[in-house]
């Protein structure tokens, strides 16, 4: 029989490379999102522990738009959709849909933490102002802007992050974050016949920004 020959390099064996980083990521950049209010019965499959926040038979979701810039660990943008709610008497939320346009990130969000991560193409333009528009193979997910009233000449300084569903089990994902908060006006426009149709129609509440933001996750 041949003898099995390990592929040396450097006088070291290969070994194949990590799929993505180890936790926690270290990302920076800017976002921009939306607070809608609908109604109970539209709210998309949550854990089974984490208890949405329902006011008058509405309940409340927050979706919109990330630019994680260069010098992030990994950089990529990112679109997402997450029901507010609370997990073990706190106040919190789950992302329900998220797609991002690096397949580092995708894995690494799925595997670590329990994100729902997929992958879409992004035409982003925001600081946090600005436009941004996401698609995947069967057509547009959701399009939108925002546009900034007032911004903190202050950076805010917050830990939070949200619940998921992980390997059976619904896990706190930490996060600290510091950046200056934007108050504003927009627009999300979600595909109706697409993933985040239960939007169409939604009452946008508000819309909020977060510029130059830096954050140590998971």
């Amino acid at each position: 029989m041949g003898e099995t020959v390990t592929p040396i390099e450097s006088g070291r064996a290969k070994r194949p490379a990590k799929a993505y980083p180890s936790a926690p990521w270290t990302l920076s950049g800017n976002a921009h999102l939306h607070l809608f209010g609908l109604r109970r019965d539209r709210l998309p499959a949550v854990p089974g522990d984490f208890r949405p926040i329902v006011l008058g038979g509405h309940g409340f979701v927050v979706a919109g738009w990330v630019d994680y810039r260069a010098g992030s660990v990994p950089g990529y943008r990112e679109l997402l959709a997450a029901v507010v709610g609370r997990w073990r008497g706190r106040p919190t939320a789950t992302v329900t849909r998220m797609w991002v346009d690096s397949d580092v990130s995708r894995r690494g969000g799925r595997e670590l933490w329990g994100y729902p991560k997929e992958m879409a193409e992004f035409d982003v333009g925001i600081d946090p102002q600005g436009t941004a528009s996401a698609r995947d193979e069967r057509g547009e997910i959701a399009s939108g802007a925002f546009r900034a009233w007032v911004a903190s000449p202050w950076r805010v300084r917050a830990t939070g992050g949200t619940v998921q569903a992980l390997g059976g089990e619904t896990v706190a994902i930490d996060a600290v974050t510091a950046g200056r908060p934007v108050l504003g006006t927009g627009e999300f426009r979600p595909a109706p016949d697409g993933p985040l149709g239960f939007l169409a129609g939604a009452r946008r509440v508000a819309s909020f920004g977060l510029r130059d933001f830096t954050t140590r996750f998971g």
